[in-house]
């Protein structure tokens, strides 16, 4: 059963592979995307990410909008591929001020039907404190995504930051974790299902290390509303989490942590350390050691992003192998490393 599966699987990838074959080659794909059902029953589904550049090429009137208001960070779109008038946005969001984000809230009225609906609570959400600037009030709203049909709007997707920076427009740097804040907002906000879960989200942050890092809440024309929170960096996540549901009440999502845990134990291969034990860290300080930049031409240690301009094919090993190591050392798990490679215009092997 499984060796038909996955012959199965094989046959439709190659497939869904070579019917977008022009895609790779014009190199308009970031990553791919792939969802299995866990019961066998239901067919794979194959999702294509655009990279940036070719997002842009698509037009949507939220873009548009967004566009005109220089409020695009950056910007992806899925296309399904069985039905190519559904399409799907991820917009990271800038220059979130007051003026901005009323105007945002004006056109998702005027647009769409689940806005006004659930208006109260985004614009709530959007209040949760991101920076002691004044003029951000509802920065706190840096990720907008959603789903179109012939431009009609069926998913709303928010997500909200959850940590204080000294510029919300630079999001990685000079920030400061402040869970106890947002978890009393996420408590106190009026969201039931946020409510419910923040007696959970303590004991995760307890036991599991790490810290908040986003929430999220999608919502659809059938009124069906789903929350997400993200903890950023956790250092002991099964056994945290089987701590986190100890009672006996959670014995099926016990069974479901447990699960997972084993799986991951057996598949060392998706965790980013080498085959010998050592760390990415030392890795990179090993490989740095042996081929210092100031006797080398190809030494370990230039970022990514300064290849991705004039990067191209490479048969030598002094210009790919580099790249190559880089993308592993730029990648924080399996996935993330292949759309590193993905995203570079050269050799792949």
């Amino acid at each position: 059963m499984i060796s038909t599966r996955n012959e199965e699987l094989k046959r439709k990838f190659d497939e869904f592979i070579s019917q977008n074959q022009n895609d790779f080659v014009d190199q308009k794909v970031d990553y791919l995307g792939i969802n299995i059902s866990s019961d066998c029953t239901n067919e794979p589904v194959f999702k294509i990410y655009y990279n940036n550049k070719s997002s842009r090429t698509k037009s949507h009137p939220l873009i548009d909008f967004l566009e005109k208001k220089e409020m695009i960070r950056y910007l992806t779109m899925v296309q399904d591929k069985k039905d190519p008038r559904r399409l799907r946005f991820d917009v990271g969001l800038k220059n979130r001020t007051n003026e901005n984000m009323h105007e945002v809230f004006a056109w998702l009225s005027e647009h769409t039907q689940m806005f006004d609906k659930n208006r109260a609570e985004i614009e709530k959400l959007s209040s949760m404190k991101v920076t002691n600037l004044e003029g951000y009030d509802f920065a706190g709203l840096y990720f907008l995504g959603f789903i179109s049909v012939n431009e009609n709007i069926s998913v709303l997707k928010c997500h909200y930051f959850n940590r204080i920076c000294e510029n919300p427009d630079v999001l990685h740097k000079n920030i400061v974790f402040a869970d106890d804040y947002y978890l009393s907002f996420l408590s106190d906000c009026g969201v039931n299902e946020y409510k419910e879960i923040t007696p959970f989200l303590y004991k995760a942050l307890k036991y599991c290390s790490g810290h908040l890092w986003m929430t999220g809440a999608d919502y659809s024309l059938l009124s069906s509303r789903k929350y997400k929170i993200y903890i950023k960096n956790p250092v002991n996540t099964y056994g945290g989490l089987l701590k986190t549901f100890s009672d006996s009440e959670y014995q099926y999502l016990q069974k479901q942590i447990t699960k997972v845990m084993h799986w991951n134990e057996q598949h060392t291969e998706f965790y980013c350390e080498g085959k010998s034990g050592r760390s990415k860290d030392e890795i990179k300080k090993y490989a740095r050691e042996l081929y210092p930049s100031d006797r080398y031409e190809y030494y370990v240690g230039r970022p990514l992003k300064d290849y991705r301009e004039g990067y191209k094919f490479e048969v030598s090993c002094e210009k790919s192998v580099p790249v190559a190591v880089q993308c592993f050392l730029e990648s924080s798990f399996f996935e993330n490393c292949i759309r590193n490679v993905f995203f570079m215009n050269g050799d792949t092997d």
